[in-house]
């Protein structure tokens, strides 16, 4: 059974092609706290999002499709080339070397990155004191409504934390499928305080993507509700292995024929590399649209949610 990764867990690239050591690696570094997403290939490395990442493992003597090492093109990529890595051949040979040298390529990476921030409010403060006078207090106490609804939001996401946490852990436990399914929708929904949540599976022979799971739709509209692969949104996101934001609050966007949102969330249910499904959720009434912060959620359900799936079929 897929054992599921922390909520709180590092998350770790590992670009390699040798799916056994790849499984091995896996195994040390999720029993040692860490997530791992891994690449079989340059072009999945490249296209992943590097942003969610603290760290990649990469075996340097892979290439990619033209010939160049994987290293040439990381140095070149816009986001790649921000995210620190370490060779495969610099991890070592036992767990504990492997261990040792990732937690210090990441602490000394997050001390190069505060440092760096530092500097950069220096030089903007000095720059700011050449021109114009200061008032220190100001710097140290920000507006206080904007410095409330700071706050508040940072509770919010901390709530909404716990809620993934514990709904993260009531999955996992479930070994019936459908019951997987449907806590899934339930989760998505209160997670991101949505009118409707669905869950979408591949129909490969049709190429299309069919409703598996749903909360707030109605029976007759679920029945026949089914998106091809090609649909520029939420097919795109199955194709793309990349989520969707859709929060324009000036119009409505046609999901599919006949069916308008106001603002919704698609993201890729992933394993192993591979997309294996899309979750979703929409506001077609409500005008509450949904955030970066609902986004990032919803991809982090849909990680246990993968892994869920996987152990209740397996079963």
């Amino acid at each position: 059974m897929a054992a599921l990764p922390p909520l709180n867990a590092k998350r770790i690239l590992l670009v390699e092609e040798n799916p056994s050591l790849v499984e091995r690696l896996k195994a040390l570094l999720r029993d040692n706290g860490y997530e791992i997403e891994s690449a079989y290939n340059c072009g999945d490395a490249l296209a992943a999002r590097h942003e969610r990442f603290v760290l990649a493992i990469v075996n340097p003597e892979m290439c990619h499709r033209d010939g160049r090492s994987i290293i040439h093109h990381i140095r070149e990529h816009h986001s790649f080339s921000r995210l620190p890595f370490i060779s495969l051949n610099e991890l070592g040979e036992t767990a504990d070397q492997i261990l040792e040298n990732i937690a210090r390529h990441i602490q000394s990476s997050h001390q190069a990155s505060k440092a760096q921030t530092g500097r950069a409010r220096a030089s903007a403060i000095h720059e700011t004191q050449d021109a114009t006078h200061i008032d220190f207090n100001e710097l140290e106490d920000p507006n206080p409504t904007i410095r409330t609804r700071t706050i508040n939001e940072q509770r919010k996401q901390l709530a909404a934390l716990r809620t993934l946490s514990e709904l993260g852990r009531s999955i996992a436990a479930v070994l019936d499928l459908d019951t997987v399914l449907n806590k899934v929708v339930e989760a998505a929904a209160q997670l991101t305080n949505a009118e409707e949540s669905l869950l979408l599976l591949p129909d490969p022979e049709e190429e299309v993507l069919y409703l598996r799971a749903m909360k707030g739709l109605d029976v007759k509209r679920a029945s026949s509700f089914r998106i091809k692969n090609t649909e520029p949104l939420v097919g795109r996101v199955f194709r793309s292995g990349e989520p969707i934001l859709i929060n324009d609050q000036g119009s409505l966007q046609r999901l599919k024929t006949e069916y308008f949102v106001r603002s919704a969330v698609y993201v890729p249910m992933r394993l192993r590399g591979e997309t294996i499904g899309v979750l979703g959720v929409n506001n077609r009434g409500s005008n509450r649209l949904f955030s970066q912060i609902d986004q990032e959620l919803l991809l982090d359900l849909a990680a246990h949610a993968a892994v869920a799936i996987e152990n209740a079929r397996l079963y």
